[in-house]
């Protein structure tokens, strides 16, 4: 019998209607896998670059989203984004392939983060040749940013969680 899991989401919430949220992805068993922190600067490396490369690309594919402050950590990723409005031109519609981009109809955020963490699994996993293994915890975090304040505190942790993970030792 399979365990009945709880649900991170907002019960009852719409997320799909305009709005920020705040994100937190883990890496599976939370392994250093996008580079390094020294001294408190983060450096990427090339898996680093492929999920930098993959979220830079998400306006783009869903043209109603918006990325605002990110940082990818070597065993996570935090990023804020906004669902901005229903893109009507791929709202209940079938995907479009075109010959320069791939548009997405699904706009609610646990299908954005799905894109994302899929395409990013499949990119590590060819580069590392492992096809199918793990990359991301099954779930994530999310907050639904509802103020200015909260805005301007999450893009803060974000910018300084560099130097945080560098102090907090359990990490290292």
């Amino acid at each position: 019998m399979l365990p009945i899991r709880k649900s991170l989401r907002l019960k009852n919430y719409d997320y799909s209607k305009p709005a920020s949220f705040f994100v937190t992805i883990c890496v599976y068993k939370m392994e250093n896998l996008f580079g390094k922190i020294s001294n408190g600067k983060r450096k990427l490396n090339d898996f680093g670059l492929i999920v930098k490369r993959h979220w830079l690309n998400n306006p783009i594919i869903r043209p109603n989203t918006k990325n605002d402050e990110f940082i990818i950590m070597p065993n996570h990723f935090h990023g804020i984004i906004t669902i901005k409005t229903c893109a009507e031109a791929y709202c209940n519609t079938p995907l479009h392939n075109t010959p320069l981009q791939f548009k997405s109809p699904s706009q609610t955020l646990g299908a954005i983060i799905r894109g994302f963490k899929g395409a990013t699994t499949n990119d590590i996993n060819l580069v590392r040749h492992t096809p199918g293994k793990r990359l991301w915890l099954r779930n994530y975090y999310d907050n639904i940013i509802r103020t200015e304040k909260s805005f301007t505190n999450f893009r803060q942790y974000i910018i300084n969680n560099p130097v945080n993970f560098s102090l907090n030792t359990t990490f290292s």
